[in-house]
């Protein structure tokens, strides 16, 4: 009798410890094609200096990461930072190996300042750091009422389906028509 309920016992353990096997297996298996992933990519990294017109460093400014080109990037990506106290970021992110991403627009915004969007073509080779510095001027908020027309393809849409985003940017007023530019959103423009 003794025997059996040894065995019994055996038995009913068993189930319990396969399944904690099988547990850590799965586990195992989640951790190496987590690190598998992580070897498709490289990182790059952009830095520079966030400062005033007057070349003072700005702390606490938001630097933004908003467009790049050519290479595929990895999905866990940080796309902004803010500056330290010496006005200093850096912004590390990852792409696919052996492409070489293209940075295209980078923003600095601090309240009371002009966004900072430098025209930009940074190519990152391998492992390799980009500088993007930011000067920015102090700026005016605008407020008020915008009425613009109609797009031909928009006259059939809803009203209120119809909503404009109006970016300025310039602390010259008399060169807003240069900087200023309207997004659509909520509405898809025809191809």
């Amino acid at each position: 009798m003794q025997g059996l309920t040894r065995t019994g016992r055996h038995l009913r353990r068993a189930p319990r410890a396969i399944g904690v096997a099988i547990g850590l297996v799965a586990l195992c298996f989640a951790m190496l094609a987590t690190l598998a992933r992580a070897e498709e990519f490289d990182s790059r990294r952009i830095q520079g200096t966030v400062t005033d017109a007057n070349a003072k460093p700005l702390a606490r400014a938001k630097v933004t990461l908003n467009r790049l080109e050519g290479a595929k990037i990895a999905e866990d990506n940080q796309w902004e930072t803010t500056t330290d106290n010496d006005g200093h970021y850096e912004l590390t992110f990852r792409v696919a190996k052996g492409q070489t991403p293209v940075i295209r627009e980078v923003f600095a915004d601090l309240r009371g300042y002009v966004r900072g969007a430098p025209a930009l073509t940074l190519p990152l080779e391998d492992r390799e750091a980009g500088t993007v510095d930011f000067r920015l001027e102090k700026g005016a908020r605008l407020a008020g009422k915008l009425q613009l027309p109609l797009e031909p393809w928009e006259r059939e849409l809803p009203p209120k389906s119809i909503l404009r985003v109006l970016e300025v940017s310039n602390p010259d007023f008399d060169k807003l028509t240069i900087n200023a530019r309207c997004h659509l959103v909520g509405a898809d423009a025809p191809a």
